[in-house]
């Protein structure tokens, strides 16, 4: 089995040694940022534009972080912390004066 990410979400791909394999997508994440998997924790993890994935048997579920846009992942070697960076994204509106003439 290989798991990929791209740009509209994560897919499941099996029977890699056939002449057809079979691909299925998994949750509908949005893009993925970036696909980990570490020593000490079971799956891989995938940040994504909605969150943080992770799928250790084909089937990805949402683990739920308080933000969505993840965007790095890290862990610690003993595999009892996870670490999902995002960022905060703010929108400024500006706007532009009419010139006096």
């Amino acid at each position: 089995m290989l798991i990929v990410g791209s740009d509209d979400g994560v897919y499941r791909v099996t029977g890699l040694d056939e002449p057809d394999p079979d691909v299925t997508r998994g949750s509908e994440t949005g893009r993925v940022r970036r696909g980990r998997d570490f020593e000490g924790l079971a799956g891989v993890f995938a940040a994504t534009e909605t969150g943080l994935y992770h799928s250790d048997d084909g089937d990805t579920s949402n683990l739920d972080v308080p933000r969505e846009n993840v965007y790095a992942l890290g862990a610690n070697p003993d595999g009892d912390r996870l670490s999902a960076g995002t960022r905060w994204q703010t929108r400024t509106a500006h706007r532009r004066s009419k010139a006096s003439s």
